[in-house]
């Protein structure tokens, strides 16, 4: 079970929201009240929930046409970079590959998430 290892020593670290944009850096904030924060501006989560800010994104501007008949097309392409997401460290037997290793994401696994978008 991959997010087993988030459960050790009774300490729960599971991202409840991601939040990009807004930011200068990237980090983890625990929420202490509910409703919208400067590190929590949509308000999510519930109190003790873990959002994931990121400065990795890039704002778009959408411009409507000027004839309000006109149709306009925005494409969205979101992807995900999952090449050696995964790291595995051997465990307490310090053997690799055996029943007590453990699996977990890399760091700011999050950052590898793209969203191409563009308008006709």
């Amino acid at each position: 079970m991959l997010l087993y290892p988030l459960f050790q020593n009774n300490v729960q670290f599971v991202p409840d929201l991601f939040v990009f944009g807004n930011t200068d850096s990237t980090f983890i904030y625990k929420t202490t009240v509910v409703g919208p924060t400067k590190d929590n501006p949509m308000g999510g989560g519930a109190t003790n929930s873990n959002i994931v800010r990121s400065h990795r994104y890039t704002p778009i501007t959408f411009v409507p046409p000027a004839d309000e008949k006109k149709n306009t097309t925005i494409n969205a392409t979101m992807s995900f970079n999952y090449n050696n997401i995964i790291q595995i460290y051997a465990g307490q037997d310090n053997l690799p590959y055996t029943k007590d290793d453990v699996f977990l994401y890399r760091p700011d696994f999050w950052e590898r998430l793209s969203v191409q978008v563009s308008v006709e």
